[in-house]
């Protein structure tokens, strides 16, 4: 058996390996940024509730 036949099949799984890297990269990318999004809306729409709560406090001890 010539080398030109085996050769390309070794080399076959360290390139599927290397797709899915990347794959797991971009989707752990979109996880991240979706997260994100959430932890800055959900700060958003606290934020008025958080500064009356801390000015509240604030007054008890000022």
């Amino acid at each position: 058996m010539k080398a030109e036949r085996w050769l390309p099949a070794l080399h076959a799984p360290q390139e599927d390996l290397r797709d899915q890297a990347g794959q797991t990269l971009a989707e752990y990318s979109v996880v991240l940024s979706v997260i994100s999004l959430g932890i800055i809306a959900a700060l958003s729409v606290l934020s008025g509730s958080v500064t009356g709560s801390i000015q509240t406090v604030a007054s008890l001890f000022g």
